[in-house]
């Protein structure tokens, strides 16, 4: 399947990642215990080699693959998974809380660039990411909340305040303009994460 995702033949990488996916929910248990002749559970291996793996793979390819390795760690296995779950979570989202990071950092340069369109798409891809992963992974979502949730929040305001100041200024009219739009598909997003946490692990 991780050949599979490689593959730009019409829709054979949505093939394997569904399948990935389906895999996962049925068999997470086999993925996260120690098999006879591993180092290690593969999990561990999946976590390191994730970079490679989706590197060909489109947005929404990437979103159900980060659910299907979620899934995996939602399921406690044997007492040394259960003990190195934290880390193995950390490695998961190492890309996009890599990314949200440098979103932040032009943020904090200039707040005018959290408003560009291709930053708000990032931000919309990584807090969709999130919320595969919380949808997944249950209540060890708290760890990464954890790091990001004020970020969300002030991300969310400052999203909230430019729709708002638009709409003043343009009436109705502004909510059809792309930028905004973006905007509140973002904002969404974020509501969507925090909705999904709280069912999952409050």
């Amino acid at each position: 399947l991780f050949e599979f995702m490689h593959e730009l033949h019409p829709g054979v990488q949505d093939m394997a990642c569904d399948t990935f996916l389906k895999i996962a929910q049925k068999c997470k248990r086999k993925f996260v215990a120690h098999q006879t002749g591993e180092p290690a559970p593969f999990i561990h291996e999946l976590c390191a080699q994730l970079p490679t793996i989706i590197s060909d793979l489109e947005s929404h390819q990437v979103h159900t693959f980060y659910e299907a390795t979620a899934c995996m760690l939602s399921d406690r296995g044997t007492p040394e998974v259960t003990a190195s779950r934290p880390e193995l979570l950390r490695q998961l989202m190492a890309l996009p809380n890599a990314t949200w990071e440098q979103i932040l950092a032009g943020a904090k340069a200039n707040i005018e660039n959290l408003k560009q369109p291709e930053t708000v798409r990032e931000v919309t891809k990584v807090v969709k990411t999130n919320v595969r992963v919380c949808s997944a992974v249950g209540p060890l979502y708290v760890n990464q909340l954890g790091m990001c949730y004020h970020d969300l929040l002030n991300v969310y305001q400052v999203y909230s305040k430019h729709i708002s100041d638009a709409v003043t200024a343009q009436g109705e009219f502004a909510t059809r303009l792309a930028a905004v739009r973006g905007m509140r598909s973002a904002k969404r997003e974020v509501l969507r994460l925090l909705t999904m946490f709280i069912e999952r692990c409050a």
